[in-house]
């Protein structure tokens, strides 16, 4: 999302908008790695797991 595109209220401070705006672009960074490292996550876990879970693998 572009922040920059949002319209400032009328009752805010052009200081406080900006620092606004930089905590929404620092926040929706943070929230953008913090999804990709799950995501990774995710996929190591489903690697690891045994691909007939609690069935017998042996031809016994």
């Amino acid at each position: 999302m572009d922040y920059k595109q949002l319209k400032k209220p009328a009752r805010v401070k052009d200081d406080i908008w900006r620092q606004h705006l930089h905590w929404m672009e620092v926040v929706g960074k943070q929230l953008d790695e913090n999804i990709a490292k799950r995501r990774k996550q995710l996929e190591i876990e489903r690697a690891a797991e045994p691909t007939n879970p609690g069935g017998d693998s042996s031809d016994a």
